[in-house]
Parts: C-alpha cells; structure tokens; sequence
C-alpha cells in the first residue's frame, strides 16, 4: 500500500471514530456560548407605614379654692389631665358639703400616690405627673400637694361657715355706710371751702374783671343786633311808603 492510501485510510478511520463523539459536542458548546442569565434580585420588603403621632396630652391644674394643689399631665384609666382635675373638685366639694373629716393624706400605691381627704380618694398624683425638669420626686410632689389641699380645704370651710357669711355681709354693710359719710362730707367741705374763696377780695376782683370783659366782649354783639333792627325798621318803613303811595294813585285815577 502506497503511503497516500495509508495517509487516505487513516483519516477516513478517525473521521468515522470521531463522528459520534462529534454529534454529541454541539449541544455542550452551545450551552457554553450562551450567556448566562443572572437571578433576578429579590424584592426588597416594604417599610412599614409610618404611625399617626399620638396626640399631645394637655395638662391641668387642679385649683380649689384660687390655689394650685398639683398640675396633673398623664392619663389614667383613659380619663384626660383635665377630667380627672374636674373629677378631683367634684370630690372635694361632696366631701365639704357632707361636713366628713378634712384631714388630707397620701398612700402610696401601684402607679403613684393615692390622696385621701378623711377617708375618701379625691384624686391621684401619678409618677407620670412629676414634672422631671423640675427634679421632684413623686413623694416629693404627693406631699406638697396634701399640704396645699390641706389649707385650701381649711379655708374654703371657714368661707362656708354662717359666722363668715354673716361677717362678711356686716362688713360690707358698714364699709358701704362709710363710703356714703366720707362722700357727704366731701361735698359739704367742698361747698365752704368755695363760699370762702368766693369772699376773698381778689377772688371778687376777678369776679369784677370778668364781668367786665363779658361786657366788652358783649358790645360788638349788642351794636350789630341794634344794626339789624334799625335796617328792618327802615326797610319796614319804606315798604309802608311805597304801599301807600300806591293807594293814593289808585284812589286818584
């Protein structure tokens, strides 16, 4: 065998051998030329909407008496600052009405200090309603709040009283007599301290000189009215004449 069949018969061999291997390569490179897809990135989750601000808590002075006894600024038992200063007087004054024991106290309890006016709860000062700017401590504050509910209890009970009621009215009555008598009084000492004045002799020369210079100043006024009257008079008189004059012709023709 020539060495061209040789070379001819050996590439027809591997031609045939490699036919197969051939066939199944394709697909493989394909899959290697096409470009790879990247996963889509995961949704990112959604923030949570904001919440609507809570409303700002107002707070209330419980006053009795025109005195401050606690400025309350938390809520309780979902009641507001100011519902609980209106429930807090409502207590008192039945308190006061049914004539019970006045003796103000404070116990302490779960969310603050409970205070007692005899043996009933009025209202409460709670660890919420210290004001922590001002470096007070509920204890600090239940305190001074008993101690002012204290005297403003005392003293709107002496207003209560008949004996004060009584007092009061009778010294309005003889502030009201005073004021009449020193009013009186005024008047007459007002009246002779003018009589004198008016007796003085200066006084009554002045008197003179404005008489006078009423007069001078009447003058003008006087010479212009009597002006007015006589051109009137004048002017009456001539109408006569004409009018006259008139007739005559009349009665002559």
């Amino acid at each position: 065998m020539t060495p061209l069949r040789l070379l001819l018969a050996r590439t027809v061999l591997v031609t045939l051998v490699a036919a197969p291997f051939a066939a199944a390569q394709p697909p493989a490179r394909a899959e290697a030329e096409t470009p790879a897809v990247a996963p889509a990135p995961a949704a990112a989750p959604r923030p949570d909407p904001p919440s609507p601000p809570s409303p700002r808590i107002e707070p209330a002075d419980l006053v009795i008496a025109n005195r401050t006894i606690a400025s309350l600024r938390a809520t309780r038992m979902g009641y507001s600052p100011a519902e609980r200063a209106a429930d807090a007087v409502h207590r008192i004054n039945d308190v006061l009405e049914a004539g019970r024991s006045r003796s103000a106290r404070a116990l302490r309890v779960a969310d603050g200090y409970r205070i007692l006016l005899g043996d009933r709860a009025v209202f409460h000062v709670l660890d919420a309603d210290v004001d922590g700017l001002a470096e007070q401590t509920p204890e600090q504050a239940s305190t001074a709040a008993v101690k002012r509910l204290q005297e403003a209890v005392d003293a709107e009970w002496e207003q209560r009283q008949p004996w004060v009621i009584a007092w009061g009215t009778l010294f309005s009555l003889l502030a009201t007599a005073v004021c009449a008598v020193v009013i009186v009084a005024a008047v007459k000492i007002s009246g002779r301290i003018r009589r004198r004045v008016l007796r003085l002799p200066q006084v009554a020369a002045l008197e003179r000189l404005d008489d006078e210079m009423a007069a001078i100043l009447r003058r003008p006024l006087v010479a212009a009215r009597r002006c007015r009257t006589r051109r009137s008079s004048l002017s009456s008189s001539s109408c006569r004449s004409t009018s006259g004059r008139r007739s005559a012709c009349g009665s002559s023709r």
